[in-house]
């Protein structure tokens, strides 16, 4: 009588429930929760994900893992029986997590497989101390928001702008000096000389590529601050990547770039031999011409010569199905015993692939 009762309870509960997934014969009656709009600051929300076991045999949850570590999962490791129901906790907190929607996901593993429960929501920010919206500290009371900043690609005839937040922490003016230390000539700089106490202004920068005389390749400017006379440990650093404008190809007629490698490894190199060098191939794979407009190297280890002409930037065409070998050489002489690294940046006009990049690796002993 009392199974007959259990067998009833159980029907009644499965058929009574909308069962979004399962686990066979692990089953949930849902594997999504939207908490709705919940505030940064207002505490850990919770959501219980009900299951039971439809099958014969005991199941056990063996982990639950998350997407970020501001969710977490409670859950029992004993045995499930058969019929047996449970619940799996999902906790998330949303303090300091970034504003707007949200999506995390709780893998559950069993002993019988797997499966995903979802929670979303919006989060509304929080009002942030002064220390948390300047948290670099420049120095004599100069605070920033951030002092570096990547403008990625930048096609010609266009320009980019950003800024970084800055404030006198202090009950003196303070006065404020840029100085370059590295320039691509093409930055542009606005900032107030002076801060009166406590007052918050922006460091606004800038490219732009929109005059005449092009420019290809990596721009980078390091600024230095001085602040009342004194030279900050904490340089300004901006760069962006200058290409071709994209919408200049139709996509069936662009050029397309194909490496015949991405990653030089010259292994093992006695400090005290000659120069050793390896070689790769640009192909043009695609229909129109394709232009090379630079090849970098960003740590100035590996030294790239494009064979046949002495030319490392500037453009070099290369006809559809042509190739261009670039010898890449690196002086063990002149280079830290250990293990080195550099990257080489190809700059061309393909437009899906502007800057394509090569790790040049190498071991130096003595």
């Amino acid at each position: 009588m009392i199974r007959a009762i259990h067998i009833l309870l159980l029907a009644i509960f499965v058929c009574g429930h909308s069962f979004a997934a399962d686990v066979a014969p692990l089953r949930f009656v849902e594997t999504k929760h939207n908490f709705g709009t919940i505030r940064e600051d207002g505490g850990v929300h919770r959501h219980a994900f009900r299951f039971v076991n439809t099958g014969s045999q005991p199941i056990v949850v063996l982990k639950v893992g998350t997407s970020c570590g501001c969710t977490t999962a409670e859950y029992s490791r004993k045995p499930i029986a058969p019929r047996g129901e449970g619940e799996i906790i999902v906790t998330y907190d949303p303090m300091n997590q970034p504003s707007g929607d949200f999506m995390r996901r709780a893998t559950v593993y069993t002993s019988e497989g797997s499966c995903v429960l979802t929670i979303t929501g919006r989060i509304t920010p929080r009002e942030k101390s002064l220390y948390e919206q300047y948290a670099l500290v420049v120095g004599e009371g100069l605070r920033a928001d951030a002092n570096a900043h990547a403008f990625g690609y930048i096609e010609q005839g266009r320009s980019a702008r950003s800024s970084f937040a800055i404030v006198n922490d202090s009950d003196a003016t303070l006065e404020i000096t840029l100085v370059p230390s590295e320039e691509s000539g093409r930055l542009d700089v606005r900032y107030p000389r002076s801060l009166q106490p406590h007052e918050q202004s922006v460091i606004d920068f800038g490219y732009d590529l929109s005059s005449t005389g092009e420019v290809y390749g990596t721009l980078k400017d390091v600024l230095m601050v001085d602040v009342n006379g004194r030279r900050s440990s904490m340089p300004l650093v901006i760069n962006a990547i200058a290409i071709d404008d994209r919408a200049k190809f139709a996509d069936s007629e662009a050029p397309k770039v194909e490496l015949s490698e991405n990653f030089i490894k010259f292994g093992t190199v006695k400090r005290n031999t000659p120069d050793a060098e390896r070689r790769i191939e640009i192909r043009n794979v695609g229909i129109a011409p394709l232009t090379i407009r630079a090849i970098e190297s960003e740590y100035g280890v590996a030294e790239p010569r494009v064979v046949g002409t002495r030319k490392v930037s500037g453009a070099i065409v290369v006809p559809s199905d042509g190739v261009v070998i670039v010898a890449v050489t690196i002086r063990p002489s002149q280079c830290s015993v250990g293990v080195v690294n550099d990257r080489l940046r190809i700059i061309t006009d393909d437009p899906h692939s502007p800057m394509r990049s090569v790790r040049v690796t190498a071991v130096i002993e003595r």
